[in-house]
């Protein structure tokens, strides 16, 4: 039931950004419970790590700053 929303085109906004690109964002039928919330920011937050974890991997091994992140970013 939680993923059937996404094949619903009604579930689905289009917006400009400044440099007047469009951006299709989601908006679920059914809002996520707290607990589902909570699970969310925890993966978010984990894959984040992972992303920051794997840029310094890069950096180090190239002995350089990689690129997609800035050091004071990381």
């Amino acid at each position: 039931e939680r993923w059937a929303g996404l094949g619903d085109v009604r579930n689905y906004r289009q917006h400009r950004t400044v440099a007047d690109e469009a951006l299709i964002t989601y908006e679920p039928p059914v809002p996520l419970t707290p607990a589902q919330e909570k699970r969310l920011e925890e993966s978010t937050a984990t894959l984040q790590e992972y992303s920051v974890i794997a840029w310094a991997t890069k950096s180090l091994q190239e002995n350089v700053l990689a690129d997609g992140l800035t050091l004071a970013d990381a």
